[in-house]
């Protein structure tokens, strides 16, 4: 790996964990029944640790965006290491979700056939939205070159000032100055994968802007949560949860080597993409299990929880990717 790309891997692995926090923590957050004020408290500040979708999605565009590709094999490659992935998981949780026993005894029925459809039109699992982004960013990459080619440092600032009224203007307003949603959303993360790549090819390091930057999202993103008591500000697209994700990303660029944690790290990168695809299968196993978000104080049981269940997930991943033809497909 170039030495120069160091801080990635620690982005991916601290995204990595951001993502199975929030959804550890989203147990307490969006219980159906009724939580005690003091755990939902604590439930809404750690909930308040939205970096992972957003630093994804920024090392993405800072690995993709920074070089020559070729559009064939660009698509090719994404399709054996994204979407065949993604295929096979959709379609373990589709039949966890159906039943087993009931897809076991009935087989093949008119009813799987459209749980399955719509399985794949709307996402199989919670967590799954995150794919279908990451496929339409990718779909729309070639272009995004083409743009970001002919711009230099100060237009590229311009365009991602522009981006930044539009998630002011759209992030806290669900309509903004538009109403479709869908669109919005996604050009909301496009100025993330685009502001990934301006971080690695013109910001230089700088540990203490990261910190006040996260800081400053972190905080902002619990008090105005919890004083507002609704979830307005845990969507992506706002200026409070891009500082906290543009602060980490750059405080990690920034951030000294620590060879003593290397190995750890690189064992939990090896597997990433299918330990996020896995983790939510844990999280379901755990919690019948009884290890959930508050199986203890919720300040101790959510790290727990996220802890085991990174590397249950790891320790899973790891398996599956030495049984011959299913390494392959997940």
């Amino acid at each position: 790996m170039n030495k120069k790309l160091y801080w990635i891997e620690n982005a991916r692995t601290a995204a990595l964990i951001s993502v199975i926090l929030l959804h550890v923590a989203g147990q307490g957050l969006y219980s159906k029944t009724p939580v005690p004020a003091p755990a939902w408290v604590v439930a809404a500040f750690f909930e308040s640790f939205r970096f992972g979708v957003p630093v994804f999605i920024m090392i993405t565009g800072a690995l993709v965006l920074s070089k020559e590709i070729e559009v064939v094999q660009f698509y090719k490659t994404r399709f054996h290491k994204i979407v065949l992935p993604f295929i096979t998981f959709s379609l373990i949780y589709i039949a966890a979700t159906f039943g087993i026993e009931k897809l076991i005894s009935e087989g093949l029925t008119q009813d799987l056939i459209w749980y399955t459809y719509k399985g794949f039109i709307n996402g199989a699992f919670y967590h799954l939205w995150y794919v279908y982004l990451l496929i339409n960013l990718y779909v729309i990459t070639p272009i995004l070159q083409i743009i970001i080619k002919r711009l230099d440092k100060k237009n590229l600032e311009i365009l991602l000032g522009i981006w930044l009224i539009y998630i002011i203007s759209y992030g806290y307003n669900s309509g903004g100055l538009f109403d479709n949603k869908l669109i919005m959303n996604f050009l909301g993360y496009t100025g993330y994968y685009i502001s990934g790549y301006y971080v690695l090819k013109y910001l230089k390091p700088s540990r203490l802007l990261g910190i006040l930057l996260f800081t400053a999202g972190l905080l902002s993103t619990f008090v105005l949560t919890y004083s507002s008591k609704t979830l307005t500000y845990y969507e992506y697209n706002t200026l409070n949860v891009f500082f906290e994700a543009a602060g980490m990303f750059i405080f990690l660029k920034a951030a000294k080597k620590n060879y003593k944690l290397r190995k750890t790290r690189n064992f939990i990168n090896k597997y990433s993409y299918t330990v996020y695809l896995l983790h939510a299968m844990i999280l379901l196993i755990m919690i019948r299990c009884g290890v959930t978000w508050d199986f203890y104080h919720p300040a101790v049981g959510i790290l727990i929880s996220t802890l085991l269940c990174l590397v249950l997930s790891v320790f899973v991943a790891s398996i599956l990717k030495q049984i011959p033809f299913i390494k392959n497909i997940t």
